[in-house]
């Protein structure tokens, strides 16, 4: 988890669903497609954890899909 924090102050927590091995976010949703806030989302908890891989995974009526995110900075 971490916290956003500005001028001292607490302005949001953030939780990734699950992270293996201290390396690898793991993020579940549902949905037939991968939307760009969760990909928004996903990225923004690599960066703040400065992690280079994650991966979303939808389950929906279409089966599971999943989608592998890469941090390139």
């Amino acid at each position: 988890m971490n916290k956003g924090i500005y001028d001292n102050k607490l302005i949001g927590k953030r939780i990734l669903d699950f992270l293996v091995e201290e390396k690898i976010v793991v993020e579940i949703k549902k949905g037939n497609r991968f939307s760009k806030p969760h990909i928004d989302q996903v990225l923004e908890y690599l960066k703040i954890n400065n992690l280079k891989l994650a991966i979303l995974i939808n389950f929906g009526s279409e089966g599971v899909m999943f989608k592998r995110i890469i941090n390139f900075n």
